[in-house]
């Protein structure tokens, strides 16, 4: 036994059975780092040597780092911890862009995606059954509309004829009546000739859905480390979101939108005819003429609804990589953020105790 050799202090024992737990729980970090960061490569690249070298370079640079920072900080002064600090920046951005991020995508990344699939698929749910609504609501309108086709015509024939023969602008008039009965007449044959269209369209879009909703409900019932499944999925999924797109499209053109808009501007010129100077005929023709008209904006307007706005917003959904996912849906995996910041930043902790200490040990030193 060498008699010679120094006995360590209480203070000096404690300070290296912090630093031996440091290098321990750092080395434990950075094993699990290195495993979490190559399983998340995997969702992107099948190359063993890309995945090991990359989860290696970033779980030792981020244990030599805590490591070389734990080893020094004991004996480093306030300039020193600053400089140290300074340092810690691109070697914090490296970590978190070559493991953190990584890390997630292993623990959270599967559940991301199916947050996606299951938002999107909820959207498409949405959009398609306001589409099947609007026609259901032009679909009833049928008869009306055919009502206001024959008035129109009848007025054009008659009033026209009639009362508002010596009308200023008459022949205008005319035409527009005609052509909005026609409209009206066109709107009706349309709606009629594309009921068995828009059901088939509609029923396929359901069966769409529901192998999508399948997809996402096997997708969820898979493992953390079960990538192929994810990505064959994922393929599946974007299969079925082609279909569903165009499907949708086709349902949203099946619509009366583009007669409508020209009947509305119709019913704006004839809502603009002025009253024919004081001859009760004529006043009493123009008079009947604009409560047709108002009649007819009315059913304009519930054809086209309050979520027609909405529903003019077609948009075509397609499927993300964990990656984007991971990053869109960090709410919804809020828990992967966690356990992947605090595997890879935990030392730091461990670092700023130890620091605290030696300072508090140097100011006692100094009082004394």
């Amino acid at each position: 036994m060498n008699t010679n050799q120094r006995q360590l202090s209480p203070r000096e024992q404690a300070a290296k059975t912090t630093f031996a737990i440091f290098t321990f729980l750092t080395i434990v970090c950075g094993i699990a780092s290195i495993y979490t960061t190559a399983m998340g490569l995997m969702t992107v690249t099948d190359d063993f040597f890309i995945q090991c070298g990359v989860a290696m370079a970033a779980g030792c640079c981020a244990s030599g780092f805590w490591y070389f920072v734990g080893r020094h900080i004991e004996y480093s002064s306030g300039l020193q911890l600053g400089l140290y600090g300074l340092l810690a920046i691109p070697f914090v951005a490296v970590i978190f862009g070559f493991s953190t991020i990584w890390t997630v995508i292993t623990i959270g990344g599967r559940r991301a995606q199916v947050t996606h699939m299951t938002k999107t698929i909820d959207t498409a749910e949405r959009l398609a059954s306001g589409y099947w609504q609007r026609g259901e609501r032009e679909a009833n309108l049928v008869p009306v509309f055919e009502s206001q086709a024959r008035q129109f015509d009848s007025y054009a024939r008659t009033d026209m004829g009639g009362g508002l023969s010596n009308l200023k602008g008459r022949g205008e008039v005319v035409v527009n009546l005609e052509t909005t009965a026609n409209l009206f007449r066109n709107v009706a044959d349309q709606i009629k000739g594309n009921a068995k269209l828009r059901k088939d369209t509609y029923d396929g879009l359901k069966k769409k859905l529901a192998a999508a909703r399948k997809i996402a409900a096997e997708s969820d019932r898979g493992s953390v480390g079960d990538t192929r499944l994810m990505e064959e999925n994922s393929l599946k999924f974007t299969k079925e979101l082609a279909d569903i797109n165009e499907l949708l499209a086709t349902l949203n053109s099946i619509s009366s939108r583009s007669y409508v808009k020209q009947i509305n501007k119709n019913l704006s010129r004839l809502a603009m005819v002025s009253d024919p100077g004081n001859q009760p005929g004529q006043i009493a023709a123009v008079k009947r003429m604009k409560d047709v008209v108002a009649t007819s904006q009315q059913i304009i307007a519930e054809v086209v609804g309050d979520d027609e706005e909405v529903l003019e917003q077609q948009q075509a959904f397609s499927m993300i990589d964990a990656p984007q996912a991971v990053l869109r849906y960090w709410r919804e995996v809020s828990y992967a953020w966690s356990f992947a910041l605090g595997l890879d930043f935990f030392p730091i902790l461990f670092l700023f105790a130890m620091a605290i200490s030696s300072r508090l040990h140097r100011q006692n030193q100094t009082a004394y």
